[in-house]
């Protein structure tokens, strides 16, 4: 059992900072939206930062909503890009790692090879 909580806690660890910086660029324009932790190793309370060549300002902000501000960034991203720019980060479908429900899940039932057995009458 400790084994599967230390993977799980690994899991949501890595997941907390995977996705927290993105990077949009067009051309020589350069954009920067990354969630920024008060607290090391606490999802809360956090700020997303947007960055450009004019400064750093903060857009949104969570004192108690863990993921809020993540969730935010991402969406902030992905609106960058509908402006013609290009964001690392945001091709999160190819590279998105398993929730810790899905490691508990995934190591909690065996692989099991089942049989089909079709009646034929003969």
């Amino acid at each position: 059992m400790k084994p599967l909580l230390l993977v799980a806690l690994t899991v949501l660890a890595f997941q907390a900072h995977a996705q927290d910086k993105y990077v949009c660029k067009r051309g020589d324009s350069e954009r920067v939206v990354e969630v920024v932790y008060t607290n090391p190793g606490s999802q809360v309370p956090c700020e997303v930062h947007y960055t450009k060549s004019t400064g750093t300002e903060v857009l949104w902000d969570a004192k108690n909503e863990k993921g809020y501000c993540e969730a935010k960034a991402k969406a902030f991203a992905e609106k960058l890009t509908t402006l013609s720019m290009t964001c690392s980060g945001l091709d999160a479908t190819a590279t998105e790692q398993p929730t810790a429900a899905q490691v508990q899940q995934d190591t909690a039932a065996p692989l099991v090879e089942t049989q089909t057995y079709s009646n034929s009458g003969t």
